[in-house]
């Protein structure tokens, strides 16, 4: 690991953690936490409006 890496991570822990887990391809912990699951009963639902709902679920667990 690079001195400027070292430095980066003393200054800004958590940025830096989340920087190395980024180059790990990890997720955060209980990311899917708030996303809905569709069931059996769910199926009436027209697939066109189901990516309308994807984003509303994951997008803060993205951020």
């Amino acid at each position: 690991m690079s001195t400027t890496l070292i430095a980066h991570r003393s200054q800004y822990p958590a940025e830096a953690g989340e920087f190395e887990r980024t180059l790990r391809a990890e997720l955060l912990q209980a990311w899917d936490v708030n996303l809905s699951t569709d069931t059996a009963a769910d199926k009436h639902l027209p697939l066109s409006s189901t990516p309308a709902t994807a984003p509303t679920g994951i997008a803060p667990a993205l951020s």
